[in-house]
């Protein structure tokens, strides 16, 4: 097992999440707490850079999931950059949609499967 390694790139209006190592149960928490401080203080646009994780599972999925939703209602975005086929596949599986953001290659925004960013993380 690889422990997730999160470094923070803050750019102006946004901020980025690079990860590495695996995603899962055990070590969601740490993602989620770090996404909670960036969220209290603000801080609505968030990049998370998958392309270094060797593992996501499916609480690291449904965390990015919930993000989504919880970033979209304050007025911002959560995006994905770097999706490995292991992710989408995971995705699918999941009945989740992921949408190519057109002007930045490369980069996912969880979806209803209807194009609209807004779901319902409950479901």
């Amino acid at each position: 097992m690889t422990a997730l390694a999160i470094r923070t790139v803050h750019h102006p209006g946004y901020n980025v999440l690079l990860l590495s190592g695996e995603l899962d149960f055990v070590s969601r928490p740490d993602l989620e707490w770090l996404l909670d401080r960036l969220h209290e203080g603000g801080h609505h646009r968030v990049i998370v850079d998958v392309a270094a994780l060797t593992f996501c599972d499916a609480a690291g999925l449904r965390l990015m999931l919930v993000s989504t939703q919880r970033f979209f209602e304050a007025g911002g975005w959560f995006r994905l950059r770097g999706v490995c086929r292991s992710v989408l596949r995971l995705s699918q599986i999941l009945r989740l949609h992921m949408q190519v953001l057109a002007d930045e290659p490369l980069t996912y925004v969880l979806t209803d499967g209807q194009g609209r960013t807004a779901v319902d993380p409950a479901a």
